[in-house]
């Protein structure tokens, strides 16, 4: 077995999910998967409220759904370990927001915000948080 050292970036966007993995030492791409979003934008809330005029949110398991099939999809498709792979970064389109409790849970998983829009991970197309955002900006 090789022992080169690999790297994934996961680049969570609008409708998919985005994974690379490259080569630490030499910077060459060993492979690249995309996964679509199961849920997309969503355009109402489980139960069948509407999600709110002009907002664009998202339900934040469709990216761990990336992060479970995209990334040892990776893996397979270079023919590696998983042992070869030192570190895995992520990113989001900034100001992307997903409201948590404390201990980190996304509030949208909560019975008791379920059916709030609020709830749910906000996009950079979402222009209801404008002043709370600008002040975490700033």
């Amino acid at each position: 077995m090789s022992f080169e050292r690999y790297v994934i970036g996961v680049d969570f966007g609008t409708l998919s999910g985005r994974a690379v993995l490259v080569e630490a030492e030499t910077d060459r791409v060993a492979a690249l998967e995309e996964r679509p979003y199961r849920h997309g934008i969503l355009s109402q809330l489980p139960g069948g409220a509407p999600s709110g005029g002009g907002w664009a949110i998202q339900d934040p398991d469709d990216y761990l759904q990336v992060l479970e099939e995209a990334v040892p999809a990776l893996v397979r498709r270079a023919g590696i370990s998983g042992e070869q792979v030192a570190g895995l970064g992520c990113d989001v389109t900034s100001c992307t927001i997903l409201p948590t409790a404390p201990d980190g849970t996304p509030l949208c998983r909560s019975e008791t915000y379920r059916s709030q829009p609020h709830a749910y991970v906000k996009l950079w197309k979402y222009h209801g948080a404008v002043q709370q955002v600008e002040r975490i900006e700033t």
